[in-house]
């Protein structure tokens, strides 16, 4: 058997695994070969995995469980799932191939949004509002009532009665002509969500993981302390789950990762490394340490507030803000830039973008070092767990031990003894109580509060909230009955700042003033509101 591998803050990790090799020999299979009855001699009618394999050919991903202990002690019990199985050979050798259950979110199992099978009767223009699917009767088996649905490269909203679609369109993009057969396929959409509620959606609703191997309200706790942001995102074909959960594991710094013993799936965010265990001298043996120098970064530049989502997710034009952060000092000869694509983080979360890169940089900034090391059995060190390693191999400039903290990223378990992977990790807290939220392209009527809602969960007395209105950027309104912008309700909580840098303007919309009676255009009021305040704001008006 091997270790899961813990990748933190970075992906899933690899996963656990068990091999299990068996004898093939002659059996009569009682009680698993329901044709017994029929056969002749059944002790000679072939061997016991020769008759299982025909038997149970659809035995992927059942469970199986491995004991590991003493005779008269205490066993502790691992959780697997079947992925492959290999045999009979001419020597009498079967075997299974077993991995943690996490293998079932990979795109060969499990796939969101789901495929959809309709598509279009018809040729569509670029102005219709209805159309019809077929084969007849798929509206009612496959699709919701309502809800986004893509055609070819165009995104439309939906209500639907049968295989008849009455449609709202472009409402990601260009409207677009569409032909007969074009695939009709729901949009999978997530719109301010933890990322507790969306990993446990993908894991429940779109693998075949039970709802059982997940502890949701512990999984709910640890976001609310340490991570409120909300994500939101619209996934236009079918993708493997593990893909998007890798994508919000390094996003939202996430540790994931499953305990076989447990049997569940575990979720903790990224923070300061708390060293629950100090590994010295006296608990471990055979240290080594590797300087991991693929790993480093020097800048971070994250792209987020996605356009189009039909476009590809590393192309740069294809989201309205980005976030470039140097470290502060790179003392090495080159440059190593990091780039991250983001469909998850939303408009104007420049906060959100700067704890991400932030998080990133500082662990990142000098080469990490990943240690191995060995340990007695009995050692109570656990996946994903911090530990502060004390090794005279640890020496600093002066030739003094530094303590190094580090997350165990994988356990190999043999009779005696344990073998550890550990990594370096140098993290403090990034971005604190700070909610800033950069509005950095033009836009109409904007609420304020709706803006900090669509970005995080919670909302205290301890943070600072700024709205920063950048240089050249317009806040205008569609009708001078709507006012530009509106600070909305905070609840008495506390006072948000807005600062208007120069060059940025908030304003109403004008009237038309004098319509010539040529024109069939009514003539409006007077200019609408640029701004309404309805809780206590403090304004830094660099700007118009």
């Amino acid at each position: 058997s091997t270790s899961a591998t813990v990748d933190p803050a970075e992906t899933m990790g690899t996963r656990a695994s068990c091999t299990i090799a068996l004898k093939n020999s002659l059996d009569e299979m009682a009680g698993i070969d329901k044709n017994i009855i029929a056969r002749t001699d059944p002790f000679n009618s072939g061997t016991f995995w020769g008759k299982f394999k025909a038997i149970f050919p659809y035995i992927f991903g059942s469970e199986v469980r491995v004991y590991r202990g003493y005779v008269g002690g205490t066993f502790d019990v691992e959780h697997y799932t079947i992925d492959d199985m290999a045999g009979p050979d001419n020597r009498g050798g079967f075997s299974f191939r077993c991995v943690d259950l996490l293998k079932l979110t990979n795109g060969d199992s499990s796939q969101f949004p789901a495929a959809s099978s309709g598509n279009l009767v018809a040729d569509i223009t670029s102005t219709q509002t209805s159309f019809t699917i077929q084969p007849s009767g798929i509206g009612d088996i496959e699709y919701p009532a309502s809800g986004r649905i893509a055609v070819g490269k165009e995104a439309m909203d939906f209500t639907r009665v049968g295989d008849v679609f009455t449609v709202t369109r472009g409402v990601l993009g260009d409207q677009k002509d569409h032909k007969t057969g074009d695939t009709v396929q729901i949009v999978g959409r997530y719109d301010a969500q933890t990322v507790s509620d969306i990993i446990y959606d993908l894991i429940t609703n779109y693998t075949p993981i039970n709802a059982s191997h997940i502890d949701k309200a512990a999984w709910d706790s640890e976001i609310l302390l340490y991570q409120d942001v909300l994500y939101s995102a619209n996934i236009v074909k079918p993708e493997p789950v593990s893909r998007l959960i890798n994508e919000l594991i390094r996003q939202a710094g996430l540790i994931f990762f499953v305990d076989v013993e447990a049997n569940k799936i575990v979720l903790k965010v990224l923070r300061p490394t708390i060293c629950s265990l100090d590994l010295d001298e006296n608990n471990i043996s055979g240290f080594a340490q590797r300087d991991e120098q693929r790993k480093r970064i020097s800048q971070v530049w994250t792209y987020y507030n996605q356009k189009n989502p039909f476009l590809k997710i590393n192309e740069e034009t294809n989201y309205f803000s980005a976030l470039i952060t140097p470290t502060s000092e790179n003392l090495y000869q080159t440059e190593q830039i990091e780039k991250v694509f983001s469909r998850w983080i939303p408009e104007g979360a420049s906060s959100v973008a700067s704890t991400l890169n932030g998080r990133l940089l500082e662990r990142y900034q000098i080469a990490p070092r990943k240690f191995n090391f060995s340990a007695f059995r009995d050692l109570p060190l656990t996946l994903g767990e911090g530990a502060c390693l004390k090794h005279r191999a640890l020496e600093g400039a002066f030739g003094t031990v530094e303590e190094a903290p580090a997350y165990i990223t994988s356990i190999g378990r043999g009779v005696a003894d344990i073998n550890v992977t550990a990594q370096e990790f140098k993290f403090t807290e990034a971005g604190g109580n700070d909610r800033r939220i950069t509005i950095d392209y033009s836009q109409n009527n904007i609420n304020l509060r709706a803006i900090y809602d669509s970005i995080y969960s919670t909302l205290d007395a301890a943070y600072t909230v700024e709205f920063i209105i950048i240089s050249g950027v317009i806040v205008g309104s569609v009708s001078n009955e709507l006012n530009a912008l509106e600070s909305g309700d905070w609840g008495g909580i506390l006072t948000p700042t807005l600062t208007i840098q120069s060059g940025g303007f908030v304003v109403g919309k004008g009237g038309n003033g004098y319509t010539p009676p040529a024109l069939p255009i009514p003539p409006e009021n007077d200019g609408g509101n640029a701004l309404n305040v309805t809780h206590a704001i403090t304004i830094d008006n660099q700007g118009v």
